[in-house]
């Protein structure tokens, strides 16, 4: 142990007390520098980290937040110098989305030293750097945010929290601006602009013989066909068909055929002349067949009949393709043929008559009138059918509530003037209707598709995913809509393999968003030409590097949508143009 000895010499009484003083001062500062020195090795190092963290650099991928999805992607690559990092230090950012009446935190990130051991990642006191993605659900409040680090550092016991550092400012939303092109689908009518009416007669001849008897003329079957030709319809096809029975010599049996279709004509002919139906003695309305031989017929009814060798004879008659033998083969049965001859053979002796007619039907221009005037003077289909015939929306709307208070349990009146709302953009009104309509019949593809648009429409993706695809198990055709779907949850491939290649806005707003810049221009030149378009093609401009592509749209999109004007003032995909004379006058 080092001894200190201090010699003290005799003083005056003042000065002696001088010397004490001077004596515990340097007492006292002997004790303190060795505290100083254990305070500068506690905390010293984390004084270092706060003084240099200007040093410490991070980059913000991509440089403007954008919204893809409903989300906003947040990566950020940070980077600690060489020296900076103590090795006992544990760091914390946190990334922050800060917005006017809010913020919304991300997740944390922790980085540590080499000898803190705690499960993050490690930075070296040669340096090092970290990643970060995380994503936040999209409000519209981020369009006009930014992004900070809120970064805290500790060091044992002692911590400190860094300079709040702005990353990033935000946010792009060019996903966003999708189109309301959702197909809803309606429930159609089953009208028929032309219904035709058969009526069918069957005229007999006697044995070796074509002229029409009295009596057949007065048939039922000729009697019936006779009141219908009363009705007036206008006559679209006469057919008229005549046989033989195969009994006899083939070329007699074809000069009979072909004889009573002659005569049956004439007589049909004559008829309708007198109940003077207008084109009756219009030739090309006729068609007459000369079947000859009806062995068709004849194995018809001998299968039908009870004659005790029926199969006997259709046996003959399927394995004989000579007609003479075959006819000889069944004479020979002698009993079986006297059979026939009562029977069967006089029913195949004859002509058989069908006449189509048209059912008188309202015009396009009597529909249209009734279906506002007087809708309850339509059939269920004409009502339906008659409001395609107008493409005012509120007329069409007017027409299917009237045909939802005439037919309350037709599912198709609620269903599409939910069809029409979905049309004006009305969701709420829409759903109302449609619980309705499902609420008379379950299962229908077609309300489940138009629930599917409600539910989109309402930021329900998911839920409109669900309705789609039960839609498509239950018949409906949903494809455009599950390519909306894709487009709005940032899924650009998919949603163009959906939608195709048809030239529409939202086609070129997803290959725009999927950097199909040459394919976007495309699509955008040959869609609708409304403001919404436009203002995509000033982005595309913008993207692109185009200014002449960016001030002429913008322009052309506020003089037809004066909403642009604001939009764009606030878009920062036009943040390099915000000054520039010629943007500021294309907004003005």
């Amino acid at each position: 142990m080092t001894m200190f000895f201090i010699f003290v010499p005799f003083f005056p009484k003042k000065i002696f007390k001088f010397n004490q003083i001077i004596m515990k001062a340097n007492f006292w500062s002997v004790l303190a520098i060795p505290a100083v020195a254990l305070l500068l090795s506690g905390c010293g190092g984390l004084g270092k980290m706060v003084k240099k963290y200007k040093d410490v650099s991070y980059k913000v991928t991509p440089e403007i937040l954008e919204a893809h999805g409903g989300k906003v992607g947040v990566k950020v690559d940070g980077t600690f110098p060489a020296k900076y990092f103590n090795k006992k230090a544990t760091l914390t950012l946190t990334p922050v989305i800060k917005y006017e009446g809010g913020e919304t935190p991300l997740k944390p990130i922790t980085v540590e030293g080499e000898a803190v051991k705690g499960g993050g990642k490690v930075i070296a006191v040669s340096g090092g750097s970290f990643s970060y993605v995380d994503t936040a659900m999209y409000k519209d409040a981020m369009k006009n945010c930014e992004l900070v680090a809120n970064v805290k550092v500790a060091i044992g016991t002692k911590s400190a929290d860094l300079e709040v550092r702005k990353l990033a400012i935000g946010t792009i939303i060019t996903s966003t601006r999708v189109a309301k092109e959702e197909v809803p689908l309606l429930g159609g009518d089953k009208y028929e602009k032309e219904t035709y009416f058969n009526q069918d007669a069957e005229v007999y001849f006697p044995i070796q013989q074509s002229t029409i008897m009295e009596k057949e003329k007065n048939s039922q079957s000729v009697k019936a066909l006779r009141e219908f030709a009363k009705k007036g319809y206008p006559t679209k096809s006469i057919t008229i068909t005549a046989y033989a029975s195969p009994d006899g010599p083939i070329d007699l049996n074809d000069n009979l055929s072909k004889g009573r279709g002659d005569n049956s004509v004439k007589y049909v002919q004559g008829e309708l002349k007198k109940l003077k139906i207008p084109g009756a003695d219009n030739s090309a309305l006729y068609n007459v067949q000369s079947k000859g031989e009806y062995w068709d017929g004849f194995t018809k009814l001998v299968s039908a009949s009870s004659i005790e060798d029926r199969q006997l004879i259709i046996n003959i008659v399927n394995s004989h393709t000579d007609v003479d033998k075959r006819e000889q083969e069944i004479k020979n049965l002698a009993v079986v043929y006297t059979k026939l001859a009562q029977d069967i053979l006089p029913k195949l002796r004859k002509s058989e008559i069908s006449v189509t007619a048209l059912e008188p039907k309202l015009t396009d221009a009597q529909m249209d009138s009734l279906a506002i005037a007087d809708p309850d003077s339509l059939k269920p289909e004409e009502l339906l059918y008659a409001a395609t015939l107008t493409t005012d929306l509120e007329k069409k709307k007017k027409i299917y509530e009237s045909f939802t208070s005439l037919h309350t349990s037709d599912w198709r009146g609620p269903n599409n003037v939910a069809f029409i709302q979905l049309k004006q953009k009305n969701p709420a009104g829409a759903k109302t209707n449609l619980d309705k309509a499902k609420g008379l019949i379950a299962n229908n593809g077609t309300i489940l598709n138009n629930e599917g648009v409600v539910a989109t429409w309402e930021s329900d993706f998911e839920g409109g995913k669900t309705f789609y695809q039960s839609a498509k198990d239950n018949g409906a055709d949903v494809s455009r809509n599950m390519g909306f779907y894709y487009l709005r949850k940032g899924q650009y491939l998919s949603a163009l393999q959906y939608m195709g290649a048809e030239c529409s806005y939202n086609v070129a707003l997803a290959q725009l968003l999927q950097k199909n810049y040459d394919e976007a221009g495309k699509k955008l030149n040959c869609a609708d030409q409304n403001g919404a378009t436009h203002y995509l093609k000033a982005v595309l401009g913008a993207r692109t590097n185009n200014v002449d592509m960016v001030i002429t749209n913008l322009k052309k999109a506020v003089e037809l949508d004066a909403s642009y004007r604001q939009e764009a003032l606030n878009d920062l995909e036009f943040a390099k143009y915000k000054d520039s004379a010629d943007f500021k006058n294309a907004v003005q």
